[in-house]
């Protein structure tokens, strides 16, 4: 396993997640959360192997419009670096999440917690199809 057990999956704000995603957190001895898999997680909550997969794929769709966008992300990287690739990137979920709220509030996509994301790739996709 890769991280101490006290350790808890995060519910991060999206871009403070995709720094962790890429950084970690140095001062606890966490990995990138990149670097986890299923093993590394099994000891949490029952949804912790659903969540990381879920994770993975919000981030792999910034990972991939940074790529697009010129800043493909690099296997280790600075809190500056990854934050120029979340912000070459955050167009792909704004793309998939609506500007407005249903009470028609400005929406903050860096604001929005990873999970919440996940919920609008699904109606996303549904809608899509």
């Amino acid at each position: 396993r890769r991280g101490p057990l006290s350790w808890k999956f995060p519910s991060l704000p999206l871009q403070s997640m995709y720094l962790y995603w890429h950084c970690g957190e140095e001062k606890n001895n966490i990995p990138p959360m990149k670097f986890l898999d299923i093993r590394d997680v099994n000891f949490l909550q029952k949804r912790a192997r659903s969540s990381l997969s879920e994770c993975r794929r919000v981030m792999s769709v910034i990972d991939r419009e940074a790529t697009k966008n010129g800043m493909a992300p690099k296997e280790f990287m600075t809190q500056i670096e990854a934050n120029s690739c979340y912000y070459r990137g955050e167009a792909a979920i704004i793309e998939i999440v609506p500007q407005e709220t249903a009470c028609k509030r400005s929406r903050i996509v860096s604001r929005l917690r990873w999970s919440t994301v996940v919920k609008h790739m699904v109606k996303h996709r549904t809608v899509g199809k």
